[in-house]
């Protein structure tokens, strides 16, 4: 909702950095009534948090607020979503009950940091430069970063995303001065004296979420340092004490001992169990009982959640049957007594099965060089091979001649379709204009939403579409790749 007008004068003069016009009486009472809604959704248990930025340069550019379901699956959903004005001036809000990271998306870019129930935030940018938006970096991963600084404007308070950072700088000094040049010693001397020099830096602070953070932060270094034994970690942080799933520090902490506890650290489970549980029996409560022969786990909340992490696991692991991992998760979903795990559940399957071979494709509009528009329905019956390029990669340009060559060879069989992903909507036009192209080339319309959808994080991407337009391969060969003689192969099997 704030997001929505944020690019009104009234919502400008809200946040003190526009003049506010007199007359506008009508965006005043759209103020009033703004604010009174967030009163009203206070009062059923969350707070809002408020987020104000300045980004010049990036005029007209659309800024995504998206908070995490949960931090097992890594799914996000997006919060709020405005344009950035023609000040560079953007707002955005949300509501929880807890603190929690949060990612800004704006083009390729992500933007991570976090945020407490109740605070304003104010993140100021360094000015963007039109000409290089969208542009990757080394591998042409599409990810673009912006240099920004942000302030929690609560006086004399500081946030959160300054006392982590300070202990970040301070983990970072102490594995460069001890660890960096001597990876193999023992580091449990000066893990010990790191964590008087932090135990002191933070002996003030009182926000559990930075407590944690650095309790946790402390235990992970542990672990990674191997200055104590599992049994020991899980012992002392994990098996007595609540379970925080909206903190990251604790989840990557969990995920990073339990990882290598459940298969072959721990002494009462056996990995063969675990594999009949899941291969043989496909069984929920089995996998469950096979966990609670461990003392440390006997907390019913803590066992299911390091089952579920362990789940997500088996998910990449080639002695689990994939297929039985997922039916479990459905049994999680309707059998366990926590909502919360029930959410995770369904989400750790649901980011597994997206752009799973047999899933529908997601839909997609896209654009020629007039404007026209294009749609996956206008593509059935046979084989779709997609694929996303930019202007700015050397290796997108070097497949023309190879994907040319497999045009002319295939283009009968099959479709093509190549999406340039170029902020600028006039590369397909310059591209389609000097060279004499046998498929089309569109533009995606600026739709990153849709790159979402798809995963494209780095370019050139290749996907294949079967002729009922469910995914055939999510991540297929390019045409210097052998493209051709595989898609051969496919339509020889029909």
């Amino acid at each position: 909702m704030f997001g929505g007008l944020a690019g009104t004068p009234g919502i400008r003069g809200l946040a003190n950095d526009y003049e506010m016009k007199d007359h506008d009486s009508r965006i005043m009472k759209l103020i009033i009534l703004f604010f009174f809604c967030f009163l009203v959704q206070d009062a059923a248990g969350k707070s809002a948090v408020l987020i104000r930025g300045l980004f010049p340069g990036a005029e007209g550019q659309e800024v995504r607020l998206l908070i995490y379901e949960d931090l097992i699956s890594k799914k996000t959903r997006e919060a709020d979503a405005t344009i950035i004005d023609e000040h560079g001036g953007f707002g955005l809000s949300v509501h929880i009950d807890e603190a929690q990271p949060v990612v800004l998306r704006i083009m390729h870019a992500r933007v991570s940091f976090y945020v407490e129930p109740g605070q304003r935030y104010l993140l100021t940018f360094d000015p963007a430069d039109p000409g290089t938006y969208g542009q990757g970096g080394s591998q042409h991963p599409l990810r673009q970063d912006f240099s920004y600084d942000i302030q929690n404007e609560q006086e004399g308070v500081p946030g959160l995303n300054r006392l982590t950072s300070q202990l970040n700088y301070m983990v970072a000094d102490y594995l460069d001065a001890y660890v960096a040049g001597n990876i193999r010693a023992s580091h449990r001397h000066s893990l010990a004296l790191f964590r008087a020099q932090a135990d002191s830096a933070f002996l003030d602070v009182s926000n559990p979420f930075v407590v944690d953070y650095v309790r946790y932060y402390l235990a992970y270094l542990e672990r990674a340092l191997h200055a104590r034994q599992e049994q020991a970690l899980i012992s002392t942080y994990l098996a007595d004490r609540p379970v925080l799933y909206h903190h990251p520090m604790y989840v990557d902490f969990v995920r990073t001992v339990m990882s290598t506890y459940m298969f072959g650290g721990s002494r009462s489970i056996a990995r063969r169990d675990l594999y009949d549980a899941v291969n043989r029996m496909e069984c929920y409560h089995t996998l469950i009982e096979t966990l609670r022969q461990d003392s440390l786990l006997e907390n019913e909340r803590f066992r299911e959640y390091a089952l579920l992490s362990g789940l997500q696991q088996m998910l990449t692991m080639n002695d689990f049957s994939n297929r039985r991992v997922v039916s479990i998760l459905a049994q999680v979903v309707e059998q366990t007594k926590i909502p919360t795990h029930a959410t995770i559940a369904e989400n750790i399957t649901k980011q597994y099965m997206a752009l799973q071979p047999g899933t529908p494709a997601p839909e997609f509009v896209l654009y020629d060089h007039e404007g026209k528009t294009i749609e996956l329905n206008d593509f059935q019956g046979r084989p779709l091979y997609l694929f996303y390029w930019a202007s700015w990669c050397p290796v997108s340009m070097a497949e023309f001649g190879p994907m040319t060559i497999l045009a002319h060879e295939l283009g009968s069989a099959i479709d093509l379709i190549g999406i340039f992903i170029d902020h600028d909507d006039q590369a397909v036009l310059r591209f389609t204009q000097d060279n004499d192209l046998p498929f089309p080339l569109l533009h995606f319309g600026n739709d990153y939403r849709m790159l979402d959808k798809y995963q494209v994080r780095s370019v050139p991407h290749y996907l294949l579409i079967a002729p009922d337009g469910t995914i055939r391969s999510a991540d297929f060969l390019s045409p210097s790749a052998g493209a051709a003689a595989m898609l051969q192969t496919i339509l020889e099997q029909k």
